[in-house]
């Protein structure tokens, strides 16, 4: 690993800083989760709230913190199967503005040159789940 973003401490606030595209601090007091489906559950995500009250668990290690989706080598072939299987889309984002564009630009026939220039407005940043 290559070290990490911020030294979890006991309790309290890190200093302010910007993770996945937001500009918040991460919050000590609370409890780090665990997902099976990140890091096969080893990997602690502690909570980060955002500036604008919003909040996000997300994982430390400087090497597994991502870039926007629509930049990522994976995305021209997941953009492909949402077009095969737009369901695909509310599983990667949820109920978002994200998948509402998505959604938008199915309908529309959009071709990824035109996708990305869609979702610069959107937080499309995706921190790296596997290990």
């Amino acid at each position: 690993m290559g070290g990490l973003i911020a030294t979890p401490g006991q309790k309290g606030y890190s200093d302010w800083m910007t993770v996945a595209g937001r500009k918040g601090r991460f919050n000590w007091s609370a409890a780090p989760r665990y997902d099976p489906r990140i890091g096969s559950g080893r990997s602690p995500m502690h909570l980060f709230e955002t500036e604008d009250g919003e909040s996000y668990f997300h994982r430390l290690e400087k090497d597994l913190q991502g870039g926007r989706w629509e930049e990522s080598e994976e995305s021209v072939q997941d953009w492909e199967e949402m077009q095969r299987n737009p369901e695909v889309i509310r599983e990667h984002w949820g109920e978002s503005p994200i998948t509402g564009a998505l959604m938008q630009a199915l309908t529309d026939g959009m071709d990824f040159k035109s996708l990305k220039k869609l979702l610069k407005p959107y937080n499309t940043w995706r921190q790296i789940s596997g290990d």
